[in-house]
């Protein structure tokens, strides 16, 4: 019996994980072209889970499907801004949900205003990042390499 449920929960704890590295990697592609952004905003819409990380990545999937389907900016803005900001307020000290936000602020045209949270995000990411687990040190590591908003000597503290 006991077998059966350390089965069960590794199990359920490999689908989680697999889940969580197709979402993080339709995000990374989905600002490079009209069909990437499309598949992330539909693998997010189809997400039922009440879940803060899965909420920012939603919010950030609105954001982003406008870039390339400007006919719904106003709405899908506002609902992004307030879904990614809910997703803070319901979690926030989770790294990843700051890293989704300064990560969408920051590729944001200037001309938009949503653009306030960067610096704190940013703070917070550099004070946490070595309590992370590796692979989502990783995948913050990637990010802030080409990134703009972290220094040369900020971008040290993730190597």
């Amino acid at each position: 019996m006991l077998k059966n449920i350390i089965l069960l929960l590794f199990f359920c704890f490999s689908l989680f994980s697999n889940a969580q590295n197709d979402i993080r990697n339709a995000f990374i592609q989905a600002s490079s072209s009209k069909e990437k952004a499309k598949e992330f905003y539909e693998l997010m819409s189809n997400y039922k889970q009440n879940n803060s990380v899965i909420l920012s990545y939603l919010g950030a999937s609105e954001i982003i499907y406008v870039r390339f389907f400007p006919d719904r900016r106003t709405n899908f803005l506002r609902r992004g801004k307030q879904n990614i900001e809910d997703a803070v307020s319901q979690n926030p000290n989770s790294l990843e949900i700051r890293f989704v936000r300064l990560c969408v602020q920051e590729n944001l045209p200037k001309v938009v205003p949503y653009r306030k949270n960067i610096q704190g995000d940013k703070k917070i990411i550099i004070e946490n990042f070595h309590l992370q687990n590796p692979e989502l040190q990783q995948y913050i590591k990637n990010y802030v390499e080409k990134s703009k908003v972290f220094s040369d000597e900020e971008k040290k503290i993730f190597k």
